[in-house]
């Protein structure tokens, strides 16, 4: 019946797991848990103690291999008809979480499709304050009810706690060439739509626990917005990226050419704006300018190094 599959990579899953466990126990169809360790330095005993069960799996990487190659490799040893992808720092928001995606399962209306859960944050922000800003972004950004994820079911796919027919994922399967952290779900959730598989919400939420330091974020933010980039630019489904906001703004500025003047204000301002994230009152909009102009510059650097003369020419 179902394959939950965890990537793991430096995180100790024990609570999620013995939790899922718990659930398992109380189903009456067969649940497989299978975690895979991306090669992490900490908390592999106590994660590979926690899957020693002989109807779990659990394995570990000697070298790391990302992202999406990790959650496709997941995908190919797993013995179930669906498969449930979650996220290695999460918890279950409700004790029927399983239940849950399994009733949709044996339901006519979703078997065909993706089912999405959605996250879930404390309503209680981090005592750490370095905490604020991504627990800011997540509850105002990602934390949505069905309803309102429903009304664009692809751009709010996201690869944190999703359920989908292994036969339609092995026709799709993540892009391994994105690297680092970012947008590995956008383009996921664009091959869906190309590929006119459902994709369905429904409000059954996994926590975030474990939530970023503002440096690490911002990091995060910057990878992201350069996988964007590359995939805008290489890709032949341009039509499909008019679901991103962010790309959107950047159309209206490539078409005023006002590239140089984005990229010159996020250098400029840079500072000023990271001094924001850092602070007590981090203000969202101020990140989408930032991402912005992080766009307008990569673009900026693009077009210069196109100008630049191969090495054979010189």
């Amino acid at each position: 019946m179902l394959s939950v599959l965890i990537p793991i990579y430096n995180q100790n899953c024990s609570k999620l797991i013995y939790a899922l466990q718990q659930q398992i126990e109380l189903l009456h169809v067969p649940v497989e848990i299978v975690a895979i360790d991306d090669a992490s330095t900490v908390y592999k005993e106590e994660n590979k103690n926690a899957l020693n069960h002989t109807r779990h799996r659990y394995i570990e990487l000697q070298n790391n291999i990302g992202r999406a190659a990790i959650r496709n490799k997941l995908a190919t040893i797993a013995k179930y008809d669906y498969l449930l992808f979650m996220d290695c720092d999460t918890y279950p928001a409700s004790d029927y979480y399983l239940h849950n995606y399994i009733q949709c399962l044996q339901s006519n209306s979703y078997q065909n499709g993706v089912i999405c859960g959605g996250y879930k944050y404390s309503l209680q922000p981090p005592v750490d304050t370095q905490q604020l800003f991504r627990w800011k972004y997540g509850r105002n950004r990602e934390q949505n009810l069905a309803v309102e994820r429903n009304k664009f079911p692809y751009k709010s796919f996201s690869s944190f706690n999703f359920c989908i027919p292994s036969k339609v994922f092995a026709s799709i399967q993540f892009d391994e060439t994105i690297k680092g952290y970012g947008h590995e779900d956008t383009w996921f959730g664009i091959a869906l739509k190309e590929n006119k598989v459902p994709v369905i919400h429904i409000d059954n939420e996994l926590f975030q626990v474990s939530i970023d330091k503002t440096d690490i974020y911002l990091e995060k933010s910057r990878n992201a917005v350069k996988n964007l980039y590359t995939l805008y630019t290489t890709s032949d489904k341009m039509s499909m990226f008019e679901q991103i906001k962010l790309i959107r703004a950047f159309e209206k500025i490539k078409k005023m050419r006002l590239c140089a003047m984005g990229a010159f204000l996020y250098d400029v301002s840079k500072e000023n704006l990271e001094k924001n994230f850092h602070s007590h009152h981090p203000l969202l909009v101020l990140f989408d300018f930032y991402r912005l102009g992080l766009l307008c510059k990569e673009s900026l650097l693009a077009s210069n190094n196109s100008l630049l003369p191969n090495k054979d020419e010189v």
